[in-house]
Parts: C-alpha cells; sequence; structure tokens
C-alpha cells in the first residue's frame, strides 16, 4: 500500500515531451514537459518566463498513437531547476486546450 497520498485534483503525469512556447513579443520558444496533468503543467526552459504571461504550448509525442496538445497556458511561477541550473523551471495552469482536428 501506499503512504503518499495525492492532494492535487489531478495526478501529475511524469512526461519528456518536447514543445514549443509562444508568448506574445517573444520568439518562439522550445522547452520540455517534464509533467502534465488535466489543469497544469511544468515546462524546463532555457530562459526565465515572467509569472502571468499568457501563451501558447504545443506538445508533440514522439509516437503517432498519442495525439499532439495544443493549449493556451498561463506561467504560475518561474525558477531555477533544481535539478539542472541551465534551465528554468516554469509551472503553467492550462486556460484551455485546442480541439485537435482528427485525421
Amino acid at each position: 500500500m501506499l503512504d503518499y497520498i495525492e492532494k492535487r485534483d489531478y495526478i501529475r503525469m511524469e512526461v519528456d515531451c518536447p514543445a514549443r512556447l509562444n508568448f506574445e513579443g517573444i520568439e518562439p520558444i522550445e522547452a520540455c514537459v517534464k509533467d502534465l496533468s488535466a489543469t497544469g503543467l511544468l515546462i524546463w526552459l532555457k530562459i526565465p518566463v515572467q509569472a502571468g504571461s499568457v501563451g501558447s504550448v504545443s506538445l508533440v509525442p514522439g509516437k503517432k498513437i498519442t495525439p499532439p496538445l495544443n493549449a493556451e497556458i498561463e506561467v504560475i511561477r518561474c525558477e531555477p531547476a533544481a535539478e539542472d541550473p541551465q534551465y528554468y523551471s516554469v509551472a503553467c495552469s492550462i486556460k484551455t486546450i485546442s480541439k485537435v482536428n482528427a485525421a
């Protein structure tokens, strides 16, 4: 039996997926999504992003069985990643998920 009690409304899944972020006034940013839930995600970037910034994220998983994810996000916090100080750990909430057209 697990001793850990999940306190979040939605469990976060660990992922390691490339993504592209778009924020107004900034060139598109290549990123890596580290975890994902129904309402948020944790992204690693090489540049800092201001908390409160609103933008979009596009994830294209490596396997075609998993559909891409396109969402509008808001940055909750941005801090140096403890695991690797050359990156910033950026926590984001998902505001809306774009509809994906079936192929």
